[in-house]
């Protein structure tokens, strides 16, 4: 509380004060730059220590930055409203039909893309007599053969087809490693199947299949050739995990030889290092095959059988999968 000898003791009494000394104008709000130009008034009355007046002359100063910033501040804030404002007016505006043809565009895009598919729908519906050409480019012979019944049932030649690659899925070819047969004359082929059976089921884990052997072919070279009831099974037997205890189990040297499929290579250049790991790497890089798709290459006419001019002769890749050689077989050989 101001002591009751001042008379200014409230803003009530402040404006009237001021109002009354002419230090400020009459009928306006006080800001900070009026309240500046009052404290200059202030400091040219008469008897006021000359430390006082530099005080009062500092604090006006301070306010009068303060005016001037926050009107600077004030005038940015509604240069940038509105500039925002009627940039955001311009941009909508120039980017309005282009919007809009956009939307149209995209609206007929669809429309086409739905009447693409309908009548892609309608074309490679089946049928009895045909199949749709597209679809099988892209699956293999036998694959074809399996998705189209009424095939096999009008050519016999395909039903025939089917069934040797089914067979040739199941089937495990057992070779010695020493040269002794892997069976006896007097065996038959139930006993033969016995001790096989009986070393499949000492290789059996948890997750094996239930592995059955329908057939036993006795080779001249002393090999057997095993058709398994499916081609899990085969899958199964060639895994090396399972083949090794299998092998083991088994008792005797012997291999097991995963199916091959041979290619021919007409008119490959005779300079060709078809032997070595290497170049055959370098073939499933170039043809863009999975590592290990080439087990070997041969010459087809032997070395010394060539002529002596001889630039280009016949080779035979043997693949070791099925896709590996279609893909060949399809699309070509870079070398």
């Amino acid at each position: 509380m101001l002591p009751r000898k001042y008379k200014v003791q409230n803003a009530n009494s402040r404006e009237e004060y001021l109002n009354h000394k002419l230090l400020a104008v009459v009928g306006l709000p006080s800001t900070s730059e009026r309240l500046a130009a009052t404290l200059f008034h202030i400091s040219q009355m008469d008897k006021i220590p000359s430390a006082t007046i530099e005080a009062i002359q500092a604090v006006a100063f301070i306010l009068e930055e303060e005016a001037t910033t926050s009107t600077i501040k004030e005038l940015k804030n509604q240069i940038t409203e509105g500039t925002s404002k009627e940039v955001a007016s311009q941009v909508i505006t120039s980017i309005a039909p282009h919007v809009a043809n956009m939307l149209k565009a995209s609206d007929s895009l669809n429309s086409k893309i739905s009447q693409l598919i309908t009548q892609n729908l309608q074309m490679n519906a089946p049928t009895t007599t045909t199949s749709s050409p597209a679809t099988n480019m892209a699956m293999f012979y036998s694959a074809i053969i399996k998705s189209n019944a009424n095939l096999t049932q009008i050519n016999p030649q395909a039903s025939a087809a089917l069934a040797r690659a089914v067979t040739r899925d199941c089937q495990i070819l057992l070779d010695p490693l020493d040269e002794q047969p892997l069976h006896d004359p007097s065996q038959t082929a139930s006993d033969i199947a016995e001790q096989l059976q009986a070393a499949i089921e000492m290789a059996h884990g948890d997750d094996t299949p239930i592995i059955a052997i329908k057939a036993i072919t006795c080779l001249h070279n002393g090999a057997l050739l095993l058709e398994l009831d499916s081609t899990l099974s085969a899958k199964w037997l060639r895994h090396e995990d399972n083949k090794k205890k299998f092998i083991d189990a088994l008792g005797k040297p012997v291999s097991i030889k995963n199916c091959l499929f041979p290619v021919l290579i007409p008119f490959l250049p005779v300079s060709s290092p078809i032997e070595t790991d290497n170049w055959l790497k370098s073939v499933e890089l170039e043809n863009h095959i999975l590592t290990g798709s080439i087990r070997s290459a041969r010459w087809v006419k032997p070395v010394l059988r060539r002529a002596p001019n001889q630039r280009v002769a016949h080779t035979i890749l043997q693949m070791t999968t099925p896709q590996a050689a279609n893909t060949i077989i399809r699309d070509g050989v870079y070398i």
